[in-house]
């Protein structure tokens, strides 16, 4: 018994190494002369056209103070300037006001969504600027508000991201008393009235999606 148990075990060592040299012969096989012409013959996937550079151009957004509190009217002047050498057409001007404003008023023929966001379409002739201006009044503002933001962007041939970016920042009763204000102010500064012009989509995005909404103070660490 115990010699034909040690026979069964010997028989199967064979076997089990036959199957394994039989595979890749198995795979061989199946990728014959006809296969390989046939890959060989397959044409190259077609490499994606690159993006288009965006073209020379800048936006700003000032309302001409630096501080606000609720009541207050505001009036924004928007400015993109084309730099380059082609005319801007198409573009679409995006401003976002504080999220404590009453619903905004436009000149220059924009257009007011139910979320507030004013749109603007112009074109803009090589080497020139165009201007829009909107109005304002701020609501009641969280006492833990820093900052009052707005924000306009621009953008080109129908585009959903921004070319070029900025924001408005107007220091806010909240934001002027306390270390935390003051730190803020000194990180701010100067972005206030100027605005803030960035170039490239995805950073315009970025100040996009946040530009418009108030800084708020971080609560104070446990004691």
């Amino acid at each position: 018994m115990t010699s034909g148990l040690r026979l069964s075990r010997i028989a199967l060592v064979p076997a089990a190494v036959c199957l394994a040299l039989l595979q890749p012969v198995t795979a061989a096989v199946a990728d014959g002369p006809e296969q390989e012409a046939d890959k060989k013959a397959a044409p190259a996937a077609p490499a994606e056209p690159a993006a288009p550079a965006a073209p020379p151009m800048s936006i700003e957004i000032t309302d001409g103070v630096d501080k606000a509190a609720g009541g207050d009217k505001l009036a924004y002047r928007i400015i993109v300037h084309n730099q380059g050498g082609e005319a801007l057409t198409d573009l679409r001007v995006e401003q976002r006001v504080p999220e404590t404003a009453g619903r905004p008023e436009a000149s220059e023929g924009g257009q007011v969504a139910k979320n507030g966001v004013i749109t603007w379409t112009a074109d803009v002739k090589p080497e020139a600027k165009a201007e829009f201006t909107s109005r304002i009044e701020l609501g009641r503002t969280d006492e833990k508000a820093l900052r009052a933001a707005s924000t306009a962007c621009a953008f080109l041939n129908g585009a959903k991201a921004p070319t070029v970016c900025a924001s408005d920042l107007d220091t806010l009763p909240g934001g002027a008393a306390g270390p935390e204000g003051t730190a803020a102010e000194k990180k701010t500064a100067g972005i206030g009235t100027t605005g803030l012009a960035i170039g490239g989509a995805a950073a315009a995005a970025g100040v996009a999606a946040v530009g418009f909404m108030a800084v708020r103070r971080r609560r104070a660490a446990a004691n």
